[in-house]
C-alpha cells in the first residue's frame, strides 16, 4: 500500500500545507517504523493519537491543535 519504511510517519503544517514539519518523533520517542493508519487530535486535552500497524500511540501537543 506504498509502504516504503523510513524516516517520516507523522507530518504536521501549521500554514495550510505550505510547509510540513516531521512529528514521528527521535529515539526512544520516535513512532516504530511501521504504517501510520489513523490519526486522532483531542483539541480539549492537546493530546494526539496515532494508530498504526503495530499499536496505538499518544503524545501531547504543544498548543491548540
Amino acid at each position: 500500500m506504498g509502504f516504503t519504511g523510513g524516516p517520516g510517519h507523522v507530518w504536521q503544517t501549521t500554514n495550510a500545507g505550505t510547509n510540513w514539519i516531521d512529528v514521528t518523533g527521535t529515539g526512544a520517542n520516535a513512532l516504530p517504523d511501521s504504517p501510520v493508519n489513523a490519526v486522532v487530535v483531542d483539541p480539549v486535552a492537546h493530546v494526539v493519537y496515532v494508530g498504526t500497524d503495530v499499536g496505538v500511540f499518544q503524545s501531547l501537543t504543544p498548543g491548540a491543535a
